[in-house]
């Protein structure tokens, strides 16, 4: 599915995710909700899942803007991710996020 985004501003959120990633790893990243689905505009908040190797805090949201529309990165480490995709270890809280349309941005065989 292809989401309201430019390349220029899918870019730029690539690069915050790189900024947070640091040293590690990055898995994934996809967009998901109303941006990717087709309904958003500029007060709405473009979602992102940033899933990172060795992430010591398991699970963080990072608030960042992208030509001033709000974006929050909701980051998290890919054994917990992994665990709750295949068993609802976080109450399914990411496995949720990949029931609706997304676009992966990076790594999308992941």
């Amino acid at each position: 599915m292809n989401s309201q985004l430019t390349e220029k501003q899918k870019e730029s959120i690539l690069q915050h995710c790189d900024s947070i990633a640091g040293s590690r790893e990055i898995v994934a990243v996809c967009l998901y909700g109303p941006w990717v689905c087709g309904y958003a505009d500029t007060k709405t908040t473009i979602n992102v899942l940033l899933v990172l190797d060795r992430f010591s805090l398991r699970l963080n949201t990072y608030h960042e803007t992208v030509d001033d529309i709000n974006v929050s990165i909701v980051t998290v480490n890919s054994k917990d991710f992994e665990r709750d995709v295949k068993k609802g270890w976080l109450g399914e809280f990411f496995a949720e996020r990949l029931t609706v349309p997304y676009e992966a941005l990076k790594n999308e065989d992941y």
